[in-house]
């Protein structure tokens, strides 16, 4: 199975978005940011209160609340900004070659302008199917993003059957 593509800014995006933030092994990380940054907020709030400050103890309490609410909203829309700016054509025109992935039974030839490898299927350490790619991680910040657009639901399907063979994936 041979497929040929170039990779759009929203498969990066959203690769890179995981890889530093929604991804399951970023969970603690999150959590620490969700409940220690608006407890120090309170904290800081309650000194506020103390001094009778009212107002500035009320906003600093406002900031905590919301921070709890729409942290994680927030930092997803800061990591996406910053991904746009970073797969920029002109800065990193590497990311829009086109990729040329052959699946054979042994292995996975990866081929464009800039790369010629053959990545062994033991090499792919996880797989994950998204709403419009399969990402197959070599490593945990490194993943190869096939996207759907490029196959119809007959190559689809050969995709995945291959993929359950070679990686159990289900």
């Amino acid at each position: 199975m041979q497929l040929k593509f170039n990779l759009s800014t929203p498969e990066l995006v959203d690769l890179y978005v995981f890889n530093t933030w929604s991804a399951p092994w970023k969970k603690k990380t999150r959590q620490r940011m969700a409940i220690f940054i608006p407890l120090g907020l309170i904290l800081f709030a309650a000194v506020f209160f103390l001094e009778e400050q009212y107002a500035i103890g009320a906003a600093v309490l406002l900031i905590a609340v919301l921070w709890f609410f729409l942290y994680d909203k927030f930092y997803t829309n800061r990591l996406m900004q910053f991904a746009k700016g970073y797969y920029n054509h002109e800065i990193n025109e590497r990311f829009w070659a086109e990729n040329t992935y052959t699946f054979k039974e042994s292995h996975i030839q990866l081929s464009n302008e800039y790369i010629d490898s053959r990545i062994q299927w033991k090499a792919i350490s996880n797989i994950q199917e998204r709403e419009h790619a399969f990402w197959l991680f070599e490593t945990l910040e490194m993943a190869h993003i096939i996207p759907k657009r490029t196959m119809d639901e007959k190559e689809l399907n050969h995709f995945k059957k291959l993929l359950a063979l070679k990686l159990n994936f289900k």
